[in-house]
C-alpha cells in the first residue's frame, strides 16, 4: 500500500515543502516510495493525529502565544501550555511534537513551522546556480 496524493501533500504541508515545487525535492520525495508497511503506518498514523490536532486548534479559534493567553488580571494566571487547557496550546505543543516524529520517520528536515506565523520561507529551488538568490532565478540588479 502507497501513500494517497493527499497523504503526500499532508505530509508536505506540515513539514513546511511547496507543493508546487514537489518533484524538485528528492529527498522529500523518495521517501515516499521508500518506506516499507510499517513505516507508511506510522505516517499515516502521524498525519491522523495531526489532522485532530487542527481540528482542536481551528475550535479554539485563538491566537495562541508562546507563553499561553492571559487567564485573569487581579491575579496573573497563565494557562498551562502543556495541558491543552481551553485555548488549545497544549494541542500546538502537540502538534509540532508530531511534526518532529514526522521528520524523524521520513529522515528530512522541517522547512517552515507549520503552526507558526512566519509563512513559506522562500525556494531553494529558484536559486540560480547557487549565486543565493531567491529571485525566482532571476539576477538581482543593483
Amino acid at each position: 500500500m502507497a501513500l494517497t496524493g493527499a497523504q503526500t501533500t499532508a505530509i508536505r504541508q506540515y513539514l513546511g515543502y511547496s507543493n508546487l515545487n514537489r518533484y524538485l525535492n528528492t529527498a522529500l520525495e523518495g521517501t515516499f516510495t521508500a518506506l516499507d508497511a510499517d513505516g507508511e503506518a506510522l505516517v499515516v498514523s502521524i498525519l491522523t493525529e495531526l489532522a485532530a490536532v487542527d481540528a482542536v486548534l481551528a475550535s479554539a479559534g485563538l491566537v495562541i502565544s508562546a507563553q499561553g493567553t492571559l487567564k485573569a488580571v487581579d491575579e496573573i494566571e497563565w494557562y498551562n501550555t502543556t495541558t491543552g487547557a481551553s485555548n488549545g496550546s497544549g494541542a500546538l505543543a502537540r502538534g509540532r511534537m508530531l511534526i518532529t516524529r514526522l521528520s524523524t520517520v521520513l529522515g528530512v528536515p522541517i522547512y517552515a513551522d507549520y503552526f507558526g506565523g512566519n509563512g513559506y520561507p522562500g525556494d531553494p529551488f529558484s536559486d540560480v546556480v547557487g549565486l543565493g538568490t531567491t529571485s525566482g532565478g532571476l539576477y538581482k540588479l543593483g
